[in-house]
């Protein structure tokens, strides 16, 4: 199976409406953003740790 490789002129478009000439997207300001993450040991067996994270997403209104 091969793959056609179609330039822009290929699918009818000028330079200045691809890339970086093209977006509509401006990036104004960037910064780093600091990610609170905490993490919890679930003990018991197997089936007692599914039933926590389970119980403990539902509570959170992560799953229904």
């Amino acid at each position: 199976m091969s793959v056609a490789l179609l330039g822009i002129a290929d699918v009818g478009l000028e330079a200045n409406q691809v890339g970086d000439a093209g977006s509509p997207t401006r990036v104004l300001s960037m910064k780093a953003v600091k990610k609170q993450r905490t993490c919890q040991w679930i003990e018991g067996p197997p089936a007692d740790q599914a039933e926590t994270l389970v119980q403990q997403l539902a509570d959170k209104g992560l799953i229904g």
